[in-house]
């Protein structure tokens, strides 16, 4: 390993400038004289051994990105510091204290920008003994694509309609300019996905005024609308800070309005329960969907999503209305009849040997139910009779013949559009009566021929 030579700066007043100045020399303090050692980041351990007061490394970073430096201590109370390359800001620290039997690790993370920094390991200041480490250092590039410098008006960046744009915030730069061009009146939105804890973004006109301002946002993925009016064509600086740092990625893009908002149809009948896509399309078709809002007018007969699912809950009506919100408000609607399903018995049975009971399920918007009884099982009209009733109300019919076969169905009445309509008829139920049975009672529903 190349070592550096050190010189003091009372060497410097004897004479020596331009022999230290063709070495390379690197002050580093005036009473330390510590060699100067290149590192790299290849993650590969470098031992340490000294008696002096500190022992120090060169590091060169080519682009910009996060330096772990990891340390291991074989004595008391070593510190590890890392500086920028005059030393005339520490940038990060780390202490640690072990022993030859019991060595301490540790690690220390900084986001920097590309360049030269120092690394020293110094033992502490009451210590007489010499201290024993290793060092190891390794580099994450950050991958940014941004223009440096530009941490102002002058130097901001510029940048395109949706062309992506990688920063990158540092211990020594958290404060990025960009700037972009609008070639007509627009709205402008701001995406971004970012690894900075913390941060905000504030836009600015051509001026410099300041337009748009956010609050602190963390880490992950967020979306800016900027004002809620059309900006004027011109140029706008967009500013990224943060008191923390690391990564962000932002796009900037124009939201396209909806012109139309394309149904499937205009009339629709579906049945209890289930559930339909209302949306066919809009125009155009990468105008962003989220900006509709729908709405029903009976949420007892049918619900809609925030996406145009429909789910029919009831029988009966309603209207369902979409309506963008962007800058275009347009509306259409949609009647929607939601129809009964297929009747089903809750209760189809014998009683008494002679007497049926009977009860359909319920139905959400169901007003009733008819039950039809059969000596025939197709339900000839004239050996048919027929009895309606509320829902969930059981149904008796009178003392049948004995020894007798009876056909049983249901369905559901209900109305939509004014009109009374019925649901499709449950499936067929056979019932065989006994010869028992002589109690009766006050029954409506009366006997087939």
């Amino acid at each position: 390993m190349k070592k550096k030579i050190v010189f003091t700066k009372k060497a410097i007043a004897l004479g020596l400038s331009f022999a230290i100045a063709t070495a390379g020399v690197n002050f580093i303090s005036d009473t330390v004289h510590a060699a100067v050692s290149d590192i790299n980041t290849d993650d590969a351990w470098v031992n340490g051994n000294a008696d002096t007061a500190a022992n120090t490394y060169h590091i060169t970073l080519k682009e910009a990105g996060k330096l772990t430096v990891t340390a291991q201590s074989y004595a008391d109370s070593i510190c590890f510091y890392i500086y920028n390359c005059d030393e005339s800001s520490r940038i990060n620290s780390l202490e640690l204290s072990g022993s030859s039997v019991d060595p301490k690790t540790g690690t220390m993370s900084s986001d920097l920008e590309a360049g030269d920094y120092i690394i020293k390991a110094i033992k502490s200041r009451n210590a007489n003994i010499t201290f024993d480490y290793r060092i190891k250092t390794s580099f994450e590039a950050a991958g940014n694509n941004e223009t440096e410098p530009n941490n102002s008006f002058d130097t901001s960046m510029p940048i395109s309609i949706e062309k992506q744009t990688t920063g990158f915030l540092s211990v020594t730069d958290k404060l990025d300019f960009y700037n972009i061009t609008l070639s007509k009146d627009s709205y402008l939105h701001i995406n971004v996905d970012s690894n900075v804890y913390l941060y905000k973004i504030t836009v600015y006109d051509k001026d410099w005024q300041n337009i748009y301002e956010s609050n602190y946002k963390k880490k992950g993925t967020n979306s800016f609308e900027i004002t809620d009016k059309m900006l004027s064509a011109g140029t706008y600086f967009i500013k990224f800070e943060s008191t923390e740092t690391g990564v962000y990625k932002f796009k900037c893009s124009i939201p396209k309005f909806i012109s139309a908002i394309n149904l499937q149809k205009s009339n629709i009948s579906i049945t209890l329960g289930k559930s339909y896509s209302l949306l066919k399309s809009v125009t155009p078709d990468d105008a962003d969907k989220s900006k509709i809002i729908w709405t029903s007018d009976n949420e007892n007969v049918v619900k809609v999503s925030s996406n145009g699912i429909l789910k029919a809950v009831g029988c009966g009506n309603a209207t369902i209305t979409a309506k963008s919100t962007d800058d275009t408000s347009i509306t259409v609607t949609a009647n929607i009849t939601v129809k009964a399903k297929k009747a089903k018995f809750a209760v189809c049975k014998k009683k008494n040997d002679r007497w049926v009971k009977v009860r359909a399920k319920s139905q959400n918007g169901v007003s009733s139910f008819q039950y039809q009884m059969s000596k025939t099982s197709n339900f000839k009209p004239g050996r048919t009779s027929s009895y309606i009733d509320n829902p969930n109300s059981d149904v008796y019919t009178a003392r049948l013949s004995a020894k007798k076969t009876y056909y049983f169905r249901t369905r559901a009445i209900y109305y939509a559009n004014g009109k009374k309509c019925y649901g499709p008829w449950s499936n067929t139920v056979k019932i065989k009566t006994g010869t028992k049975g002589n109690t009766s009672w006050n029954c409506i529903w009366k006997n087939p021929k």
